[in-house]
């Protein structure tokens, strides 16, 4: 009665079962309104002068937010897989194609085949989806979901459909040359014996100034890898679950088959279906359906990542005596042999041995940590059985398990990074890429990296990994250094409100050379012009993005030469990004349409 009350109060929107939405801050902004959190704050502030674990902070929000009702309610968020549904997500699968709203169509035949329960119409939505593609004239991916529709059954009654567009497709695809050239990302530098994945010249360092960071011992010119990693954990954004592999994260939604027990996931192949179930999914499922209304994309990762961590250990006392003995020894990315069979306990070391923020900055953002932590505790307590049974039998697994939470949110914000494709919207004024976030994830490595709003290197998706390639030239004991938020108009940004944003959002002020003295950059210097390269937004070909890939990487040389490895060079570094996204094909679905891009 007391959630009732509290939610019709406070005119909490019922949560639509068709667009799962983040609810976490509205329960965050109701509990302001009342001003629950003044009535822990001095006791939360009284157990942090005290010392006190970690645990009772969260022990003393849960118990508020148990008192309001305010827990949610995983049966009320919880999606049940139905053939009506399924049915029903199908038809608007069928408006968006009558309307040549391809991507859209594929999206939701995708969902309808999650929500479906019986085969039939598993195989008629992907059947469905073959058509979209079709017409998209991806004729590849047309037959893969031709495939998988007969694998799942496709009614007899509708097979001269499949076997038309097949042979279509057939004559189509002998039409086009059978030999592609493929750029395949290298680290193109000498590599570390122990971290085949990272150049040799990288080393950490650690002072006062910056704390860890990496240097380079070798000079490195512009347009060089010189790290590809896989993290360690990483989630899709759900915007994108219908799109992608959940395990993989590759770009086929033409074969992805949907997760037998949520209408949430999908999976590329049994293989990828295996190893999620193994390391996150078997712990998620019940809950798939909460957890993408209740949490940020952000919280989605730490929660996985707390779920990686427990998986890593045979149990909790083994995992409580490990922890302890781990941050004693404070081993980082650098500090393994990353050539050898890595325990699941050592991949995660240097994970929890990031650099966390050394203390709250505020009393409510305590509160907000255990809120967070709060809810976390309570789905995998409550819901997860397959958690709870095997870690949370006792008060020590308990509280192990909100002292690990608490320690994951508190990470600062530069140990995650995003997963990032090239889409472009048609304007008036013309075609005009932008970012399409798809992912979240933690790397060892690339944590370590330090924050300037004039970077020299780029970091760049590659299928589930991410490169890092230079864009100025870094000499010898330089640092490494990228950038946390999109910085292509960073010379035109106000930089107070840029500095203050880093400082909100991850609590340091910036003091690079384009924040410390952003009037030396004001513009190229005479004798260095604008980058030209033969990329047009909406024919985008391997070839000419190639040709440009070439030009820009002279070009940074070039700038780099003739005044120095900090000035921005902001449009060049665009079109340098973009021109390697399209060789590494990594773009969104909406390109990768023939009359968008063609490989070929």
């Amino acid at each position: 009665m007391l959630a009732k009350v509290f939610f019709t109060k406070f005119n909490m929107p019922k949560m639509s079962k068709d667009e799962p939405e983040e609810i976490s801050g509205k329960i965050l902004s109701a509990l302001v309104k009342i001003k629950a959190p003044d009535e822990v704050y001095f006791k939360l502030k009284e157990l942090c002068e005290k010392g006190r674990p970690n645990s009772e902070k969260i022990d003393c929000v849960y118990k508020l937010m148990d008192k309001l009702g305010v827990l949610p309610d995983n049966i009320r968020h919880h999606d049940k897989k139905s053939d009506m549904k399924a049915m029903i997500i199908r038809q608007e699968g069928n408006k968006f194609f009558k309307n040549a709203k391809y991507v859209e169509a594929v999206v939701a035949y995708n969902r309808s085949a999650c929500y479906a329960v019986s085969n039939e119409y598993i195989s008629i939505a992907i059947g469905n989806r073959s058509a979209a593609f079709f017409e998209m004239k991806m004729y590849q991916e047309c037959i893969e979901s031709i495939r998988l529709a007969r694998e799942y059954g496709y009614p007899e009654r509708l097979k001269g459909k499949l076997i038309v567009r097949e042979a279509s497709c057939n004559e189509e695809l002998r039409k086009r040359p059978k030999i592609r050239e493929i750029f395949v990302p290298e680290i193109m530098v000498p590599v570390k014996e122990e971290i085949p994945f990272v150049a040799r010249s990288l080393v950490l360092r650690e002072n006062m100034g910056f704390g860890r960071h990496v240097v380079t011992e070798e000079d490195i010119p512009a347009g060089t890898f010189i790290a590809i990693e896989e993290p360690y954990c990483k989630t899709l954004i759900d915007k994108d679950r219908y799109k992608r592999c959940a395990t993989c994260f590759e770009l086929v939604p033409d074969i992805l088959i949907p997760c037998e027990k949520c209408p949430h996931t999908m999976f590329c192949s049994q293989r990828c279906k295996d190893r999620a179930f193994e390391e996150f999914h078997a712990v998620e499922c019940p809950i798939s359906g909460t957890l993408f209304r209740v949490f940020t994309h952000v919280h989605l990762l730490v929660f996985r990542t707390v779920i990686r961590a427990f998986l890593a250990f045979s149990d909790v006392d083994t995992m409580a005596q490990r922890l302890v003995e781990i941050e004693k020894e404070k081993k980082n990315f650098f500090s393994f042999d990353w050539t050898k069979d890595l325990t699941p306990e050592e991949r995660y070391t240097p994970i929890h041995n990031m650099i966390t923020n050394g203390s709250e900055r505020a009393d409510f953002e305590m509160f907000i940590l255990c809120f967070h932590a709060s809810l976390m505790f309570y789905l995998l307590k409550e819901y997860c059985t397959v958690f709870s049974q095997r870690f949370l039998t006792t008060r020590k697994g308990e509280d192990l398990l909100k002292n690990l939470l608490y320690h994951h949110l508190r990470i600062s914000s530069n140990a995650y990074y995003q997963y990032t494709v090239e889409n472009f919207v048609n304007r008036e004024s013309g075609s005009v890429y932008f970012y399409h976030e798809y992912a979240m994830a933690y790397g060892g490595f690339y944590s370590l990296l330090n924050h300037s709003c004039c970077p020299n290197v780029l970091r760049v998706s590659i299928r589930s990994a991410t490169g890092i390639i230079t864009v100025k030239n870094i000499k010898a004991g330089e640092q490494i250094f990228t950038c946390y938020e999109p910085c292509h108009h960073a010379v035109e940004d106000d930089i107070s409100a840029r500095r203050i944003k880093l400082l909100e959002k991850y609590n340091f002020i910036c003091r690079c050379p384009l924040c410390a003295h952003p009037q030396n950059f004001a513009k190229l210097p005479i004798g260095i012009g604008h980058l030209e390269v033969p990329v047009q937004p909406d024919k985008c070909t391997f070839a000419n993005a190639k040709e440009g890939f070439n030009s820009a990487v002279a070009y940074l040389r070039l700038c780099s030469e003739f005044f120095g490895g900090h000035h921005p060079v902001c449009d060049a570094e665009e079109k340098f990004r973009v021109c390697l996204n399209i060789l590494c094909q990594n773009v969104t679905l909406e390109i990768q349409q023939k009359n968008a891009l063609d490989f070929f």
